[in-house]
């Protein structure tokens, strides 16, 4: 048996599965500027605000996950077109390449 969800919970899930991404990729920027002062922490915050950005111009269907022990938060992004998660591959690929370039 399988849960059907009316329209607008659907809907509120999705934009808050979006929420929860950027939420990540904000709290990667500002732990790395404000509490460790890595460049690479703030650049793969960057790029995952980015990848969720793609995401969601590419249609992309996001739901929220998180927990409270430990505490995490996240998002699981399906139906992600094959030209954004191209780009989204792109951009993890020269985020690997940066984090050994730049300075620790």
């Amino acid at each position: 048996m399988t849960l059907s969800l009316p329209s607008g919970a659907r809907r509120a899930i999705h934009i808050l599965g979006y929420v929860a991404g950027y939420a990540a990729g904000a709290a990667l920027v500002l732990h790395g500027a404000l509490v460790t002062g890595l460049a690479v922490e703030i650049m793969w915050g960057g790029i995952v605000l980015a990848a969720v950005t793609v995401a969601l111009i590419g249609g992309a269907m996001a739901s929220p996950r998180g927990r409270i022990s430990p505490p995490t938060v996240g998002a699981r992004f399906t139906r992600i077109p094959d030209r954004a998660w191209y780009v989204i591959a792109a951009l993890v690929v020269l985020g690997a390449v940066l984090t050994f370039v730049l300075p620790r």
